[in-house]
C-alpha cells in the first residue's frame, strides 16, 4: 500500500507544472494521512498481539497457581494428620519404652536365655527410639517456617538458602526486629537486597562448612535510626588477602570448590551504590556460637570497619588497605 501511494505521488509529481503545485497539496495531504493510517493500523495489531499474549499468560499463570494452592493446601493437611500422630507417638514410645524397661529389670521369672533377648530387644528399641528422634529433629530444622518479609522475591531466596543450609547440614535461623518492606521501599531496591542477601549468605555458609560447630544466623535490625542487615557464622575467619583485597580485585581462598570471589566484589559495589557501611566483627575462636559478624548499615557514610583480635604483623598487612578503619579489640582476661 506505501509503494503504491508512493508512486502514485510520484506519477501526480512529474506530470504537473509548476503552476500546478499548490494541486498536489491534496494528495500530498492524502498522502500523508495513508502513512500515518497504516502505522497505526500495524501498532494496533501488534498491540492487540502482545495484550493477547499476556491475557493468555495471565490465564495459564492463574491455573498453575491454582493448582499449586490446592496441592498446597493437601500436603499442609497431610502435614497437619502427621503432626497428630507424631505428637501422640512422642507420648506412648517412650511410656512403652519405659514400661519394657521395668518388666526386664524386675522380673525375676525370666529364664537367663529370655533375660538375655529382652535385653537385646530394648537395646535394639532405645536405638530405634534415638533414630527417630533424629530424624524427627532434622525434619523440624529442614520445615521449620522463616519470618515473611512482605517482598515475595526475598521471601524465595530466603527459603532456597534455608534449603542449601539443611542440604550442607548448617543450622540457619532468621530473626527480623524490623519491617522489611520498610527495608526494601527507603534504603534498597528489592532485586539488590536479593543479590545481597544471597551473596553474604552463601559467603557464610561456604566458610562454615569446615568445622564441626555448623550455624548461620541472619538478622536485621535497627541501629540508631539506620537499617542493618547481620550474618553471623560459626566458620572460618576471613584471610588477611580477602579483608585487603575486598571490592576491590576479586580474591578466594576456595578456588576448589568453583570459588571466584566475586560475590563479595559484588556486595561490595552494592554498598557503594547505596552509601552503605561495612562492618566485620570477629569473635574469639571457641567463645560462643558464632565467630564472625558482617554487618551491612545503610547509614549513607561508606564506611568499611573491622573490629579484630589480629596480631601486629597482620594488622601491619591490613594496614595497606587506605580506606579500612581498623578497631582493636582487647582480649578479655580469664579469670
Amino acid at each position: 500500500m506505501v509503494t503504491s501511494l508512493i508512486i502514485l505521488f510520484a506519477v501526480v509529481l512529474f506530470k504537473s507544472n509548476s503552476n500546478s503545485l499548490l494541486n498536489l497539496f491534496p494528495f500530498l495531504l492524502i498522502f500523508l494521512l495513508a502513512i500515518f493510517i497504516y502505522i497505526s493500523w500495524r501498532n494496533n495489531i501488534t498491540k492487540t498481539y502482545l495484550e493477547r499474549l499476556k491475557e493468555k499468560d495471565i490465564a495459564e499463570l492463574n491455573s498453575t497457581l491454582s493448582e499449586k494452592e490446592q496441592y498446597i493446601k493437601k500436603l499442609e493437611e497431610e502435614n497437619k494428620e502427621l503432626s497428630t500422630i507424631i505428637h501422640s507417638d512422642n507420648k506412648l514410645i517412650p511410656a512403652m519404652l519405659l514400661s519394657v524397661k521395668e518388666f526386664i529389670k524386675d522380673s525375676s521369672s525370666l529364664v537367663p536365655a529370655s533375660s538375655k533377648t529382652g535385653a537385646r530387644l530394648l537395646s535394639d528399641l532405645e536405638q530405634l527410639s534415638l533414630h527417630r528422634k533424629d530424624i524427627l529433629r532434622s525434619q523440624e530444622d529442614r520445615c521449620r517456617s522463616i519470618p515473611e518479609t512482605g517482598c515475595s522475591s526475598v521471601d524465595s531466596i530466603l527459603k532456597y538458602m534455608k534449603q542449601k543450609a539443611y542440604e550442607m547440614n548448617i543450622h540457619f535461623d532468621i530473626a527480623f526486629s524490623c519491617n522489611m518492606k520498610a527495608l526494601v521501599d527507603e534504603n534498597i531496591s528489592e532485586n539488590d537486597l536479593n543479590t545481597l542477601l544471597a551473596d553474604l549468605l552463601e559467603n557464610a555458609m561456604i566458610a562454615t562448612k569446615y568445622g564441626d560447630c555448623r550455624h548461620v544466623l541472619l538478622t536485621v535490625d535497627m541501629i540508631e535510626d539506620f537499617y542493618s542487615i547481620n550474618v553471623f557464622d560459626s566458620g572460618i575467619p576471613f584471610s588477611k588477602e580477602v579483608l585487603v583485597n575486598l571490592g576491590i580485585k576479586n580474591y578466594t581462598t576456595h578456588k576448589t570448590e568453583g570459588g571466584s570471589g566475586i560475590g563479595l566484589v559484588t556486595s561490595y559495589e552494592l554498598l557503594k551504590k547505596y552509601n552503605a557501611s561495612l562492618a566485620i566483627e570477629e569473635f574469639i575462636q571457641d567463645s560462643g556460637l558464632y565467630t564472625k559478624k558482617l554487618s551491612i548499615v545503610f547509614n549513607r557514610l561508606s564506611q568499611y570497619t573491622l573490629f579484630t583480635y589480629r596480631n601486629r604483623d597482620e594488622l601491619d598487612f591490613l594496614n595497606s588497605r587506605t580506606d579500612l578503619l581498623i578497631v582493636h579489640k582487647t582480649m578479655p582476661v580469664m579469670g
